[in-house]
């Protein structure tokens, strides 16, 4: 610790998040991130598919096939609740495993498919700058870009850093005008501190720079919190529709989620 810091102990506590565009070596807290961010949808997706009323039609349809075709006992047969719960279960988080490693390899390409692919596309990371014995990371937050990193050089290289969000923006196939958030994940230990907040304004600052008309991206309902995040920061429903995992026992509603850019300097700043 510098003398000039001793003296000034706020300086010491003072946290920053820097967000800047993805460079090579990121990748392999982004895959972190990512991998926690849609493991965690399991048990929410599993208990949401549990109670439905295909799960039952399933068990009862395993127990005729146990009772009528393998012979066994009909007392016997309930053996079909924890089987199709334990299928249920196993069907979900290999499809979330799935989802996960897609996920970590396109993150292994993001310089190719993001940043030299062309200059209407982009991936943000927002980068955490907090003391080495950080009692409360996330807190008093002073967000930063580029421009006025240099200035606090110094300052910061005597922090701990660590990567805790990130977001990609590309072109929307289906909509010429319009850009896909097509990855978007913040650290578990640092949600509602902003920083998607952060990640979201600069992103659209970077769609408004490009002629993009609006932002669109697409959740599941089990992602309580991202509906209620774009909700509060001005996207509107366009359109909900259902998936499956396996038939239609293990169906889901995906929400399609627009905002609209507001092509004038003074309402983006506002």
């Amino acid at each position: 610790m510098t003398s000039s810091q001793m003296s000034n102990p706020s300086k010491v506590s003072q946290r920053y998040v820097l967000i800047r565009p993805f460079s090579q070596g990121d990748e392999i807290d982004c895959k972190k991130i990512a991998g926690f961010s849609v493991m965690s949808t399991v048990n929410r997706t599993f208990f949401s598919a549990l109670f439905r009323e295909t799960t039952f039609q399933l068990m009862v349809f395993l127990s005729a096939v146990l009772f009528i075709i393998v012979g066994i006992p009909f007392f016997y047969c309930a053996v079909s609740v924890p089987l199709t719960i334990t299928f249920l279960y196993s069907a979900i988080w290999s499809s979330a495993m799935m989802k996960s490693l897609e996920i970590q390899n396109e993150l292994s390409l993001v310089k190719q498919q993001y940043q030299e692919s062309s200059d209407k596309t982009t991936f943000l990371v927002a980068e955490y700058y907090g003391p080495h014995l950080d009692l409360n990371p996330g807190e008093n937050i002073t967000f930063i870009n580029l421009s006025n990193f240099q200035g606090l050089e110094d300052e910061l290289s005597n922090k701990s850093k660590k990567l805790v969000g990130f977001l990609g923006i590309t072109r929307n196939k289906d909509k010429a005008c319009s850009s896909w958030l097509r990855r978007f994940a913040v650290d578990q230990q640092f949600k509602r501190k902003k920083i998607a907040t952060e990640l979201i304004s600069t992103a659209s600052h970077f769609c408004y720079e490009r002629g993009y008309a609006s932002i669109e991206v697409c959740i599941t309902e089990c992602q309580q919190e991202a509906k209620e995040f774009f909700l509060h920061h001005e996207f509107e429903l366009e359109q909900l529709y259902h998936k499956s995992i396996m038939g239609s026992t293990a169906v889901y509603t995906k929400y399609l989620f627009r905002k609209d850019l507001k092509h004038t300097k003074s309402a983006l700043n506002a």
